[in-house]
């Protein structure tokens, strides 16, 4: 018998042997594992409106948390809105021109309330709507 063949009848290692008529299988399974892959949510876009108000196509911004992300994304000089109640100022998150950030809960909903000073020295920060 030549010792390099693995189907002799002396060596049997994955392979038919002639004296007991079975057939011996080694078989290795191998499983692969691959981590989930966590897609990001998209992050909304934030602009800046105008003359009190949020331009066409975006719009206010009412949360403490998204204020402070706005303020973040448009690299404002402040980035902790104080929460105020100011009935001729914007509604939502704004800055005024000292670059002060602001969250108004109480303000004027249409731009026509503002004062004449809420629409000179504040810039709404608004969320693009999708």
């Amino acid at each position: 018998t030549t010792t390099t063949t693995t189907t002799t009848t002396t060596t049997t290692t994955t392979a038919t042997t002639t004296t007991t008529a079975a057939t011996t299988t080694d078989t290795t399974t191998s499983t692969t594992t691959t981590p989930a892959t966590t897609v990001p949510a998209a992050q909304p876009t934030f602009v800046k409106g105008s003359d009190g108000r949020c331009e066409p196509g975006s719009e206010v911004i009412e949360d403490r948390d998204q204020c402070e992300q706005a303020a973040k994304q448009l690299r404002l000089k402040s980035t902790t809105p104080a929460v105020d109640s100011f009935p001729s100022w914007p509604h939502g998150c704004y800055t005024n021109t000292a670059g002060e950030l602001f969250l108004n809960v109480g303000g004027a909903a249409e731009a026509g309330d503002l004062s004449p000073d809420a629409v000179m020295f504040s810039i709404p920060i608004c969320m693009q709507s999708a």
